[in-house]
């Protein structure tokens, strides 16, 4: 229920599954929920023309302009005295971000634009604080999940973790116990919320809602 859990991180090496499980998670949402969709990819390989940013600065902006939608429906809730979109005289749709591969962005921009990967961090960070009430939700598919971005303040408001086939070193980061990361199959994952394993079957990719208007950046002007 994205009201009360809208959030999600998906952890795992190439190959084990981690997008095909996306696919079934924003399907599902999609026909559950007025909601459009907003993916930043390198390369735009995976989500193809469904993705809206597909190089560094490009991503980086669009995470930026998602925090600034963020900040515009706080007003509207503060104006209308409510507490969450759907609640609002003209509820709005559930405003989804999927960020794929995280590290590799800000690994990127490191090279070239610290305080822009500063910037993004922030914006990270506030959306999975901050977004449930104004109906941002976070959907983060990463091979990591390095401690710079999902840090244990970030994590608490992540309820929706799963953990595919890993390294060593991701499983004794989120304390799982005897699960051996290294030898689950593709499509199957360690749900930290349950503590148990889960499994993803092939599913193909779905036909996502796009944005009805263009994200606005923090002075109001309208990115193509």
């Amino acid at each position: 229920d994205p009201r009360t859990s809208p959030h999600w991180l998906l952890i795992g090496s190439s190959g084990s599954g981690k997008s095909n499980a996306s696919y079934r998670i924003l399907g599902d949402l999609v026909r559950r929920h007025p909601t459009e969709i907003v993916i930043t990819e390198p390369g735009g390989v995976g989500w193809g023309a469904a993705a809206t940013a597909t190089n560094t600065r490009e991503i980086a902006q669009t995470i930026i302009n998602v925090q600034s939608e963020l900040e515009r429906r706080q007003s509207l809730l503060r104006a209308a005295d409510v507490d969450h979109v759907q609640d609002l005289p003209e509820p709005l749709p559930y405003l989804v971000l999927v960020c794929e591969e995280t590290e590799t962005v800000l690994d990127d921009l490191k090279m070239q634009d610290r305080e822009l990967r500063t910037a993004t961090v922030i914006a990270l960070r506030s959306i999975a604080r901050l977004g449930r009430k104004a109906g941002v939700c976070l959907v983060a598919v990463t091979q990591a999940g390095s401690l710079d971005v999902f840090d244990s303040h970030v994590r608490k408001n992540i309820t929706n973790t799963l953990i595919f086939r890993s390294e060593h070193t991701v499983g004794e980061t989120w304390r799982l116990g005897g699960v051996r990361l290294q030898d689950l199959p593709p499509g199957a994952a360690y749900s930290v919320r349950h503590s148990a394993l889960v499994s993803f079957p092939l599913t193909a990719r779905p036909v996502l809602p796009q944005l009805a208007q263009p994200l606005c950046e923090a002075d109001g002007i309208p990115v193509a």
